[in-house]
């Protein structure tokens, strides 16, 4: 109760201020909004990362209301935020700007839906989950099978143990 008491005005515009201003606190000495026509990387990584958030966190902020705080069309808005969503994935320096951000935007302001880019740490543990399981029914599978060639003829079965001992 008293954090929500405490969280900026969190009305659309007051929500895509909140997030331009952590943006900028978080890339500063560097503004976001300087420099729009350029077209160097550290630059254009900052605007992708803030058209990212914007479109993750105001909701009810279209494409082209994104674009339009940056001077440019939906379309460069959508290929920016697809861009940094595929760069998350893979830079790990990227990954830590975004969580970073992203927990700073959610203790100031909260959370309004839901959040499009997994967290890397969370998509990793599901991944070595579903290989475990995997491998615990593999095994089991193998289990199974043994048990079963007990009943075969010693011929066959060496034959079909060569096959599981490749497995």
């Amino acid at each position: 109760m008293k954090l929500e008491l405490e969280r900026i005005c969190v009305t659309e515009n007051g929500r895509k201020n909140a997030i331009m201003k952590i943006c900028n606190q978080y890339f500063h000495p560097h503004d976001i909004l300087d420099n729009l026509n350029r077209r160097h990387r550290p630059i254009v990584e900052r605007r992708m990362m803030t058209m990212l958030l914007l479109r993750n966190f105001a909701k009810n902020l279209s494409l082209s209301d994104i674009g339009q705080v940056f001077r440019k069309d939906h379309a460069t808005a959508l290929h920016a935020i697809n861009t940094m969503r595929n760069l998350i994935e893979t830079d790990a320096r990227l990954q830590i700007q975004y969580i970073s951000l992203k927990n700073k935007i959610v203790a100031e302001i909260g959370i309004d839906g839901e959040v499009d880019v997994e967290d890397p740490i969370e998509k990793k543990k599901r991944y070595t989950r579903t290989l475990m399981h995997r491998e615990i029914t593999k095994r089991g599978i193998v289990v199974e099978i043994r048990k079963e060639l007990e009943s075969l003829p010693k011929d066959n079965r060496k034959k079909i143990e060569e096959c599981l001992n490749l497995l």
